[in-house]
């Protein structure tokens, strides 16, 4: 960048990028910054900046939520699969192992047909 020529704001995000306490020493900029919010009004970078963290809390939330969601599905479905694994070795013959597996799988897998 020279006097001369003007920085491009890819410049500028790069620029600030590296240098991310380029705010701190000169907080009077940060007083003069302005951001248009969706409603039209002007927010400051600090409450901009907080209602970003807030959304991404929320996004994250809900991620966390899914993937909980999930893990009690799994372990649902490992009790399930334990279950029909053990009566399947407990079974003393082939008769004894199908009527095992089909009552597990009609029972506790829900299968419509067996």
């Amino acid at each position: 960048m020279t006097d001369q020529t003007p920085a491009s704001a890819d410049q500028v995000a790069a620029y600030l990028r590296e240098h991310a306490d380029f705010f701190q020493h000169r907080p009077e900029l940060l007083e003069l910054l302005r951001l248009p919010d969706s409603k039209g009004e002007a927010v400051s970078l600090l409450e901009r900046q907080a209602s970003i963290l807030r959304e991404r809390n929320t996004e994250l939330r809900d991620r966390l939520n899914g993937l909980l969601d999930v893990a009690r599905e799994n372990d649902h479905l490992f009790d399930k699969t334990r279950r029909l694994t053990l009566s399947l070795l407990e079974a003393r013959g082939a008769e004894k192992l199908f009527r095992n597996l089909l009552t597990s799988l009609s029972t506790d897998f829900h299968c419509d047909q067996v």
